[in-house]
């Protein structure tokens, strides 16, 4: 196994968000290696995949990365309010008929579900065949928080693109 694949296993394996320092500490009980290496990574994950923010939260870190000059970047909402303003209208993907979720992860699901194929249609058009999905959202209760909905969604655009990798929230 090399450390991207290390690296990636520690990530999925995982029931929370990790540090980089995080993940160099569990890299460190399979291999000693410098902290470079999980960087190193890090990034090359990153530069074989893309990026989906979801919600708001989702959205602000997703746009960290727009930020930083990484253009395979989508962000998904279910209202503008929440969207960073200075993103290109070709990373959103508004969800139409609903203004927000409200803090209700019920009904921020079932719209998810019903707008699974707008999400799916938008990764193949915007970003075409990737390896790997980092999916980020917030746990404020809204849009972020529904969505496991979207997990069916980001599987099959996976398979449908013959990816070599799979997603990673």
């Amino acid at each position: 196994m090399n450390n991207n694949d290390i690296t990636l296993n520690i990530i999925q394996k995982s029931s929370k968000n990790l540090s980089a320092y995080q993940i160099l500490d569990k890299f460190q009980k399979i291999k000693k290696v410098h902290p470079t290496t999980v960087y190193r990574s890090l990034d090359f994950l990153i530069k074989k995949g893309i990026i989906v923010g979801v919600g708001g939260g989702g959205n602000k870190m997703a746009n960290a990365f727009i930020e930083l000059g990484f253009n395979k970047t989508l962000l998904v909402n279910t209202t503008g309010k929440d969207i960073p303003k200075n993103v290109a209208e070709d990373h959103v993907v508004l969800i139409p008929d609903s203004d927000g979720i409200g803090k209700n992860v019920d009904y921020g699901k079932e719209v998810l579900s019903q707008n699974g194929a707008i999400i799916e249609d938008a990764l193949r058009i915007k970003l075409g065949k990737v390896d790997w999905l980092f999916v980020l959202a917030g746990g404020g209760g809204g849009t972020g928080s529904s969505v496991t909905a979207l997990h069916p969604v980001f599987e099959r655009y996976m398979r449908s693109v013959q990816s070599s990798g799979k997603g990673v929230y």
